[in-house]
């Protein structure tokens, strides 16, 4: 399980990516510039295969998203607010029982038959303050 915090400066068009609290990334910037971000999207490459744990999420300048997965069920559907694009894959509710209660929910991105990328998006309203997102990915080994 890695733990996942990017924060933005949209003033700049740079951000710096911490993974379990380390920074690996300092001022990197953009591929892209931009005024503004109105989405949030997780994708795997088009030849993945296996199970990919995303969650929770929190997307804050004021809290604009804040995903806990609380209102959910292990095996169930995502929530109705985000968009997946599965292309033959598995996108899931799936339980982490590891993680400390009640945020044990994650989405889960099973790409064992897919046939192309996946990918999971929630939209959100448009934000052109500098922010941090933050959220925790888990990766089966050996798939």
């Amino acid at each position: 399980e890695y733990g996942i915090k990017v924060v933005i400066n949209l003033n700049a068009h740079t951000t710096d990516v911490y993974i379990n609290g380390v920074k690996k990334a300092n001022g990197a910037s953009f591929k892209n510039a931009v005024t503004s971000l109105n989405q949030f999207q997780v994708q795997t490459g088009a030849a993945s295969m296996g199970d990919f744990y995303f969650g929770p999420l929190k997307l804050y300048k004021g809290y604009t998203v804040n995903e806990r997965l609380i209102s959910v069920v292990d095996g169930g559907a995502i929530p109705q607010d985000w968009t997946a694009v599965t292309t033959g894959g598995a996108i899931t509710v799936g339980s982490m029982l590891s993680s400390p209660q009640p945020d044990i929910n994650s989405m889960k991105l099973n790409a064992t038959a897919a046939t192309g990328s996946m990918s999971l998006t929630k939209t959100i309203s448009a934000m052109t303050d500098n922010f941090t997102y933050d959220y925790k990915v888990l990766f089966k080994i050996g798939c």
